[in-house]
């Protein structure tokens, strides 16, 4: 995600738990652009949007 992400702020992070499992969900800024970020606990991002 560090790679992928370079440069953003996380303004938002929260853990969710669905029926697959936890999913932690992040709100990223980067130059007024504002991204949301769902990422498995293996580190796969899951959606961008």
């Amino acid at each position: 995600m560090d790679t992928e992400f370079a440069g953003y702020k996380i303004e938002e992070s929260e853990i969710s738990e669905t029926a697959e499992g936890s999913v932690y969900e992040f709100e990223l800024e980067k130059d007024k652009v504002k991204m949301e970020v769902a990422v498995s606990p293996d580190g796969k991002v899951l959606k961008k949007k």
